[in-house]
């Protein structure tokens, strides 16, 4: 018993060891789970740089599920608005006449002919109720895209449904949206496509923003690059094989004014002078032509790919509606970054970075491939062996001399070339409908009154629209009726026919109707117009400007300023012509200097992004500085054409004001050059914000004159050259040149004294 008992007590005591080390250990391990997670959230809080990994993709295919998306729902938006009106139950072309026809051409019979023929879910649904039909899958379609762009996250699935879905709108369209083979709107195409390629970026099933086991495919991304590289070279080559305008770089001389439907800035760029149109003629060969083989060069050049394709597009988004068409093309560009370009993008951008550099680590330690993961592999070779069989016949076409642009070789529209404006029309021609009340068309003062589009050109008192991404079609189809016979464009037929009925539903696509709460007209006529953009400054454009309204302005319109004197204004302002187009560039290149050093330069002292760039901090400085120096040098180009373009002011010919005007650029070259030599390159092009600090405050001349003598030495510069050109118009840009110095002094000045004060406290740590 006694043995017993002192066994019992020993296993007690061994237990109660046992238990306290436990304890112990649980605590010591609680103690370092919290500190772990302390020490986490000090990473957070000291925003400690994180290192990502190249390679890796999943913030991009949050970036390309978000950006789809987004296209998707405008595309459904349009087809919920105007697919009723053209192609519903009572639709300019009703689209249950185009089916019955197919299936009459197939045999009668909804089988796989019919499919291949025309794929769409409506051979399925019930026809009575077209209309009903196509608001539905409109619906669906914005419901699927409105919850993946919220998100930022999709499965194969549901990206299959919103690719079916458009499927099925697009190729029931007939003329109203798939105009003609040969002029076939290129981005359903395009968005086709783009989707396509989507279902295969997503995991199965799962709805996770970051699916652990579904690492995007290369062979996905790789898809996606093969797009704009196809895209781009498509266009770069129809423009080069087609007009000539585009050989002897004066395409752009006509483009803005004949573009299909233009905007507001179409006008002031189709007035640019004639060495920017050649430059941007030549910018567009270099990017449509050249730029798409970065993408092949490695990483760094396959992101420069994506830059300048994000930009181009962003220009042309710029001049002119061109539907979703550039909005669409930038989602493959966005396939050019990886996550480490892309971080910035997601915030909190630590936390962001640290949950991607887990997900890193964890990859690069490898993991037992599961088989789901062993099939999704195979899958995802299968995707890429029909891309590749599918690429085949287009870049045949691509090739060819005889190369066609926005087309399918297949029915589905996996694959397909691309291309726009191979040709550029010279004269801006536009159809009017025009309609009367009058018994008789041909009796002398008949009275037609004019229908108005929704945005194409039409009251000569009306300015362009601004619609893009959005997009309408009646518009884009009068474009082309303008320059091709009603024989081609028999739809034009049915349009007049309509509104001579007075018909609800396509005239819910016009603007304007005439005869709105009026007899239905009697005649309806289209007539031929040929359309230029007015001279800025002209009498013509001054009779576009809208009139002052009763009680407007707080009641300025019922001051009587004809008692004024407007004498003196009424002469400076002969000379000054503000609408004019060199010195409306003139002042975009002066205000867009200094912004672009400030954005680049914090976006460098947040990110390091050009420092790791180019692999060292010196060489990225150089590099900005030699931009910013190409920059000046443009804007003092544009400073230059602008003075030249309007006239001298005689109170300012005089020899007085012409040695002033030298003795004011000697002064201010005085001081810029004195504040380069005191500062070095590192420190005039903004050293500081890349890391590169000064061992302390420059205090000499010139900076012991004034403040800023860089900035208002190069003012005066610009002052001096208009005073010696007797240039009004020089000296308002002067004006221009010192407010927007006086703004970057106010955002630069507080934010590098903070870059000192940080490094003060750190060598105060140490």
């Amino acid at each position: 018993m006694a043995t017993t008992s002192e066994n019992i007590e020993c296993m007690g005591s061994t237990m109660r060891r046992r238990h306290k080390g436990e304890i112990s250990n649980l605590v010591e391990q609680s103690e370092n789970s919290n500190s772990e997670t302390v020490q986490q959230n000090e990473k957070y809080d000291k925003k400690e740089k994180v290192r990502l990994g190249t390679g890796t993709y999943w913030l991009t295919r949050t970036v390309l599920l978000r950006s789809i998306a987004c296209m998707y729902f405008i595309a459904f938006t349009v087809a919920y608005n105007q697919n009723k009106q053209l192609i519903g139950d009572k639709g300019l072309t009703p689209c249950k006449d185009y089916l019955r026809s197919v299936k009459r051409y197939v045999g009668g019979k909804i089988g796989m002919a019919a499919l291949t023929y025309a794929p769409t879910i409506l051979w399925f649904l019930d026809w009575e109720d077209m209309n009903g039909n196509l608001d539905g899958i409109a619906l669906v379609g914005l419901a699927l895209s409105g919850f993946v762009l919220i998100l930022g996250t999709a499965n194969m699935i549901i990206m299959a449904v919103l690719w079916i879905l458009y499927h099925s709108i697009v190729n029931i369209g007939q003329l109203c949206i798939n105009i003609d083979p040969i002029m076939l709107a290129g981005w359903e195409s395009q968005l086709l496509e783009t989707g396509f390629l989507c279902i295969f970026l997503c995991p199965l099933w799962s709805l996770a923003q970051i699916p652990h086991n579904c690492p995007p495919s290369l062979i996905s991304i790789w898809s996606f690059r093969w797009l704009i590289v196809r895209i781009m070279l498509g266009a770069g080559m129809i423009k080069i094989r087609g007009d000539r305008c585009w050989r002897d770089l004066t395409c752009m001389d006509y483009h803005y004014e004949t573009q299909p439907v233009p905007n507001p800035i179409s006008y002031y760029l189709h007035h640019s002078p004639w060495w920017f149109h050649r430059f941007e003629t030549l910018s567009n060969h270099f990017i449509e032509l050249v730029v798409p083989f970065f993408t092949f060069m490695g990483r760094r050049m396959c992101m420069v790919n994506g830059v300048l394709q994000i930009l181009f597009q962003v220009v042309l988004i710029i001049s002119g509606n061109l539907s979703f068409l550039n909005w669409l093309t930038i989602v493959p560009s966005l396939a050019c970054f990886d996550d480490a370009a892309l971080a910035f993008l997601f915030w909190p951008v630590q936390q962001t970075k640290w949950t991607l550099l887990k997900l890193q680590n964890e990859e690069a330690a490898g993991q037992t491939a599961t088989k789901g993961m062993l099939i999704r592999r195979l899958v995802n070779v299968a995707f890429g062996i029909l891309i590749a069989y599918l690429s085949v016949p287009v870049v045949i076409n691509l090739l060819s001399p005889r190369q066609v642009m926005n087309t399918s070789f297949e029915p589905l529209r996996i694959v397909n070339t691309y291309g726009a404006f191979g040709s550029i029309t010279k004269e801006r021609t536009e159809v009017v409908f025009q309609g009367t009340l009058n018994v008789t068309h041909s009796d002398e003062g008949v009275v037609w009154e004019e229908y108005e589009f929704l945005c194409k050109p039409g009251a000569l008192d009306r300015r362009p629209c601004l619609i893009s991404p959005y997009h309408y079609r009646l518009d884009w189809l009068m474009w082309f009726a303008a320059f091709q016979t009603y024989e081609q464009n028999e739809w034009i037929i049915q349009i007049a026919g309509r509104l001579l009925a007075n018909d609800s539903t396509v005239l819910s696509l016009i603007d304007h109707n005439p005869f709105q709460g009026k007899d239905k007209p009697r005649w309806i006529r289209g007539e031929h117009f040929r359309y230029k953009f007015t001279k800025p400054g002209s009498a013509s454009a001054a009779k576009g400007k809208c009139e002052i309204h009763p009680d407007c302005c707080g009641g300025l319109d019922k001051v009587d300023f004809s008692k004024a004197d407007m004498s003196v204004l009424y002469e400076i302002m002969k000379y000054i012509d503000l609408r004019g187009p060199s010195f409306c560039m003139a002042v975009i290149t002066i205000i867009f200097n200094p912004i672009f050093w400030n954005v680049v330069a914090r976006w460098e002292h947040r990110t390091r992004g050009l420092t790791r760039l180019f692999k060292s901090p010196y060489v990225a400085c150089y590099s900005l500085g030699v931009v910013i120096l190409l920059l000046n040098i443009y804007r003092s180009h544009s400073f230059m054409v602008a003075m030249e373009d309007q006239p001298k002011l005689e109170l300012l010919d005089r020899v007085q004001v012409y040695y002033m005007g030298i003795a004011l650029m000697l002064i201010g070259s005085q001081f810029v050059i004195s504040s380069f030599l005191a500062l070095g390159f590192t420190g005039t092009f903004l050293g500081d914000y890349f890391g590169i600090l000064m061992e302390k405050k420059v205090t000499g001349f010139p900076f012991n004159f004034m403040d800023n003598p860089m900035y208002w030495g190069s003012t005066a510069n610009y002052l001096g050259l208009a005073l010696i050109n007797a240039s009004p118009i020089g000296v308002l840009l002067t004006a221009v040149v010192a407010l927007c110095y006086k703004v970057a002094i106010a955002y630069e000045g507080p934010f590098t004294e903070n870059i000192y004060q940080q490094r003060s406290l750190s060598c105060k740590h140490k």
